[in-house]
């Protein structure tokens, strides 16, 4: 599980446990509802 809360600033470091691809959803609920939503891919 990956925790995305906002860290001071604004700003969000995030580390992957492996290589893959992640599915991620805008934080704002009005945005997740309209389907604001992307795919990261992380390479070895």
């Amino acid at each position: 599980m990956l925790d995305l809360a906002p860290a001071q600033g604004g700003f969000t470091e995030t580390t992957f446990p492996e290589a893959g691809h992640y599915r991620f959803v805008d934080h704002d609920m009005r945005h997740a509802e309209a389907g604001a939503h992307g795919m990261v891919e992380v390479s070895d």
